[in-house]
């Protein structure tokens, strides 16, 4: 049972002083927290991300073409279909006779 407190205990504790470290002590003249903020606000950084990005779309570009494609096909289809004839009385009385026939 103690083992169980103690296990929980020190993994709080362990996060706690990870979080501390993390954001509150100073490392040098900042934290961490503050430095990671300064590396990635760079323009070095942003750059490289701007790269990552590029580098990402061009992977999918095909992928994302042939899906937009597809979407526009089936809003061409639905378009299609929505202009069918609408049902008449006619065509009712003749497919409720189908399935009475078929039943019987």
């Amino acid at each position: 049972m103690w083992k169980i407190y103690i296990k929980r205990g020190g993994i709080a504790l362990g996060v706690s002083i990870m979080l501390y470290g993390f954001f509150w002590a100073n490392l040098g003249y900042q934290s961490v927290f503050r430095h990671s903020q300064d590396v990635w606000n760079s323009p070095v950084m942003q750059e490289k991300v701007g790269l990552v990005e590029i580098e990402l779309r061009g992977l999918f570009q095909g992928s994302i073409q042939k899906a937009e494609k597809q979407q526009k096909k089936l809003a061409k289809k639905n378009t299609q279909r929505s202009r069918s004839e609408p049902i008449t009385d006619d065509d009712r009385k003749s497919l409720d006779s189908l399935i009475n026939n078929s039943t019987n």
